[in-house]
């Protein structure tokens, strides 16, 4: 949980346009939020190169779900 905290700071910290963007992250819905953040493009999966690889998997797997 950490890791993905750390990302999101990485992510929102640098944004001095929007200061004010907070995401409540929990264990059971990071992964809902992750994938909500890149159907919005508000993230690439590129962002996620410094996750764990089950997490790129689903959003990979997702990615193909939403192909067909």
């Amino acid at each position: 949980m950490g890791r993905i905290a750390f990302i999101f700071g990485r992510i929102f910290k640098n944004d001095r346009r929007h200061p004010g963007v907070l995401v409540e992250v929990r264990k059971t819905t990071a992964v809902d939020i992750i994938w909500n953040m890149i159907k919005l493009k508000v993230i690439s999966k590129d962002d996620l190169n410094d996750f764990l690889d089950e997490l790129k998997q689903e959003m990979e797997r997702r990615t193909g779900a939403l192909a067909k």
